[in-house]
């Protein structure tokens, strides 16, 4: 069994400038939220087949596969690792320290560290992360025999150490034999939960997440989900309301991490607005409409998330440097320095580097008629370079002030056979539809999904109005 399928919407948002005022409503007000929660079985993959039959939970078995490295000091497979005596060590890996000076906090052989990360297997452990857990296990004999790193929420990398106790012997002809490392991936035996939300927005989509408990990511992966249709940071009013279903990875008792929207709808100015997770038989997941129509636009809306829009596409602009009116052939996003930068679209990088005005700017082309070209950026990210492909929602570099610019900003351009076209106003093509051949499996699992997504959420947003009187 493989590990639950994180579509490309779901990403890291940890790391991104979160601007919760960009996805605020017009009048302010409390927003009315209820939660329920439901109990499924396994993965995504899992939950289809589920769909059609039960609805109770039950736990994943941990996932055995293991990566076996090939080097002369990597030990032959082994079987799945039972529970074992001894003791666990475990260590909160604080700023600036790496594993050798973790090792030698505790005392443990300083060789292992370089003779670990040595092998490509063990490369891992070459960056580990400021706040996560790393753990050592130490057997009845006093020896260290294995490290546990965690990948994610859900995997942990561990590292299984034989023959350190002969190193350790008097003997310098004994001292000179190096252990034996053993590296596998393991999956925690979590199980999936989920969660049905609904909300109405009479102050903020952040502040109606924040108020139902809602995680960032999942309410982020909504924003990406509807984003082709709905702009979230101009086009939210105050009665907007959305139902969720998404999934929660529990071990224990306690939550994980957060998986895929399994279904959604936002209403935005009385329009309503529905996408529903589907995995095709190609394996291939995406996000469709009821009808088999993808979300997915061929273009992103915008470049920067969670950036304003400080100048429009105008054929007359007064320009602030050069103080005369020109036309403005472009969108600029005002953003805070250094604000990761997305490529629109599949493409092929064309230019990178100094552009006059422009200041540090890409050139992308895509699919023959249209490019793209972004400026005024403070740097580029590594191998992005000209001739390289680039993926739709890929960093390409940062928001910076180079060139004619006064602050930090985004100009995107968007160009039809060479002529420059206004990115907010063009009717995008949409990705494709539904496969043909999966258009009855589809169906049946909208049919299933949407009388969830729907009966909870008719009796959840009376019980609010009723508490609130």
């Amino acid at each position: 069994m493989s590990k639950p399928y994180q579509s490309s919407f779901n990403r890291d948002y940890k790391d991104l400038p979160l601007a919760p005022q960009l996805l605020r409503a017009q009048n302010s007000g409390l927003a009315r939220v209820r939660k329920h929660h439901w109990l499924a079985a396994g993965s995504l993959l899992a939950f289809i087949a589920w769909l059609a039959t039960s609805s109770t939970a039950s736990v994943n078995p941990s996932l055995d596969q293991q990566q076996e490295a090939s080097a002369s000091n990597v030990a032959p497979p082994a079987p799945a690792l039972q529970a074992e005596p001894g003791k666990w060590i475990s260590h909160t890996i604080k700023r600036n320290e790496t594993l050798g000076i973790i090792f030698e906090k505790y005392g443990f052989d300083a060789n292992v560290p370089l003779e670990v990360t040595g092998l490509k297997e063990g490369e891992r452990l070459k960056n580990i992360r400021v706040g996560k857990q790393i753990r050592f296990h130490i057997s009845d004999n006093d020896e260290l025999d294995q490290i546990s790193y965690p990948i994610d929420a859900l995997t942990d990398f561990k590292v299984q150490i034989s023959g350190l106790d002969s190193r350790n012997a008097d003997s310098v002809e004994l001292s000179e034999k190096k252990p034996k490392y053993r590296f596998t991936e393991q999956t925690k035996p979590y199980e999936t939960e989920e969660v049905y939300v609904a909300g109405s927005i009479n102050s903020s989509l952040y502040e109606a997440a924040e108020q139902s408990g809602v995680p960032i990511p999942v309410i982020m992966q909504m924003v990406d989900v509807f984003g082709w249709d709905i702009d979230f940071a101009v086009a939210l009013r105050e009665g907007d309301s959305f139902r969720l279903i998404y999934e929660e990875f529990n071990l224990a008792g306690e939550r994980l991490d957060n998986g895929n929207i399994v279904a959604a709808q936002f209403i935005n100015r009385g329009e309503v607005y529905q996408a529903f997770h589907f995995i095709d038989s190609e394996g291939n997941a995406n996000y469709y409409t009821p009808e088999g129509e993808s979300m997915r636009g061929t273009f992103l809306r915008t470049p920067v998330e969670f950036s304003r829009i400080s100048s429009r596409f105008s054929k007359n602009r007064f320009h602030p440097i050069l103080k005369k009116w020109r036309s403005h052939k472009g969108v600029d996003y005002a953003a805070s320095n250094g604000t990761p930068i997305r490529a629109t679209a599949d493409g092929t990088i064309k230019q990178v580097g100094n552009n006059g005005g422009y200041g540090k700017t890409v050139i992308i082309s895509h699919a023959g008629r249209f490019s793209t070209l972004y400026a005024h950026m403070s740097g580029f990210k590594k191998g992005v370079r000209s001739g390289s492909s680039i993926k739709q929602g890929e960093t390409i570099g940062y928001v910076g002030s180079t060139g004619l610019a006064t602050g930090p900003h985004l100009h995107y351009e968007f160009r039809v056979d060479d002529t420059h076209r206004d990115p907010l106003s063009y009717k995008f093509p949409k990705a494709s539809p539904v496969p043909e051949n999966d258009r009855q499996a589809f169906e049946s699992h909208v049919t299933i999904v949407s009388a969830k997504l729907e009966a909870p959420g008719s009796n959840r947003l009376a019980m609010v109005d009723n508490d609130i009187k």
